[in-house]
C-alpha cells in the first residue's frame, strides 16, 4: 500500500435551457444534499476520515458543482476501495430511487425489495445505508430534488467521475418527484416460515386461534389449513402433552418506527405438514420459503 492520497471529482452537471440561469436554492440544496450522502457513505468505512472532499471553485458559465474527493492510503495501481465503493453507492442510490418512483418497498439484509410484484434489487453494503430512514442524506437529497422541481429552467441532473465522458447517472425532471421519501417504505410485510412448533392449546372451532410455542416463545396462531382442522373436529387427530406440529406459518410483521426493525404481530398455520407425536424425533428444521423437507 502507499501512503500517497487518491483524488477524483464527482461532477453534478444541471441541464438547462442555453442562456437560463438556475435558483440559488436549487443548486445550494443540491450540494448539501450530496454532502449529507457523503457523510452517510462514510459512516459505513473503518475510520470515518478515510475520504473527505471540498467544493472545487464554479466555472464561469457553467452550471456544474464539482466536489473533490480525496481517498487516504491509496494502493499504487488501481482505484481506492473506498472511492469504487463511494461511486457504487451513488449510482444505486440515484437509480434506485427513480426506479421506485414512490412505491412502497422493504429492506431485507441487502435486498431492497419492491412491495408490488416482488421485485428483488440487491443493493451493496455501503448503498442500502442511504435507503435508511434514518439515513441524513437520503432527507437532503428530498429537499434537494423539490427545489430543482420548483425551478422550470432545469430539465435534469447528470452525475460524472472525472475522466468519463458518460454520467454514472441520470436522473430527468420526471424523476425528480421519485425521491420524495414519505409514504415509500412499507409499514408492514408478510413472511412465510416453516417451523416446527409445540401445542400449548388447541382449538378446533373455526376462526378460534391455536396456543403454540415457537422458538420458545408463547405465540397464537390462526388454523386455515381446512384439511388439518376437520380432521381434528373429526377425531382423526387426538392431541397430548408435548405433540408438535411441522407447519408453514405466514408471519405478518410491521416496522418498529424507533428502530427500524420488523417485529412479529400475527401468525397463521396456512398448512400442516405432519403432527408430531412425542415419541418421534423433530429433525425437521426451519425454512424460509415454506416448502417441503
Amino acid at each position: 500500500m502507499s501512503d500517497e492520497n487518491q483524488t477524483t471529482e464527482l461532477i453534478t452537471h444541471l441541464e438547462t435551457e442555453k442562456g437560463n440561469d438556475v435558483s440559488v436554492e436549487a443548486a445550494a440544496n443540491l450540494m448539501l444534499a450530496e454532502d449529507a450522502l457523503l457523510v452517510d457513505i462514510n459512516k459505513r468505512f473503518a475510520a470515518d476520515k478515510d475520504l473527505v472532499w471540498r467544493l472545487r471553485p464554479f466555472q464561469q458559465g457553467s452550471f456544474e458543482i464539482v466536489l473533490e474527493l480525496l481517498a487516504a492510503a491509496a494502493p499504487l495501481l488501481g482505484d481506492a476501495p473506498i472511492l469504487l465503493a463511494t461511486f457504487k453507492a451513488l449510482k444505486e442510490f440515484l437509480s434506485l430511487k427513480c426506479l421506485l418512483a414512490g412505491r412502497k418497498y422493504t429492506i431485507t439484509g441487502n435486498n431492497v425489495i419492491i412491495v408490488e410484484g416482488g421485485e428483488r434489487v440487491q443493493v451493496s453494503p455501503v448503498g442500502i445505508a442511504l435507503f435508511d430512514p434514518k439515513s441524513k442524506g437520503g432527507k437532503a437529497a428530498e429537499k434537494a430534488f423539490d427545489f430543482l422541481s420548483e425551478d422550470r429552467t432545469i430539465s435534469g441532473v447528470d452525475f460524472y467521475r472525472a475522466g468519463e465522458r458518460e454520467p454514472f447517472s441520470h436522473v430527468s425532471r420526471d424523476d425528480f418527484a421519485s425521491f420524495h421519501v414519505p409514504d415509500t417504505l412499507a409499514e408492514t410485510q408478510e413472511k412465510p416460515r416453516r417451523a416446527v412448533v409445540g401445542i400449548r392449546q388447541p382449538s378446533f372451532a373455526e376462526g378460534l386461534v391455536w396456543r403454540l410455542l415457537l422458538d420458545g416463545f408463547k405465540i397464537e396462531a390462526r388454523m386455515e389449513d381446512e384439511k388439518f382442522r376437520k380432521r381434528s373436529t373429526t377425531g382423526l387427530e387426538s392431541f397430548n402433552q408435548r405433540d408438535h406440529l411441522d407447519v408453514t406459518l405466514n408471519i405478518t410483521q410491521e416496522r418498529n418506527p424507533v428502530t427500524g426493525l420488523w417485529e412479529n404481530k400475527s401468525f397463521v398455520i396456512t398448512k400442516v405438514w405432519k403432527h408430531i407425536l412425542p415419541d418421534e424425533q423433530l429433525g425437521l428444521e426451519d425454512t424460509a420459503d415454506g416448502s417441503a423437507g
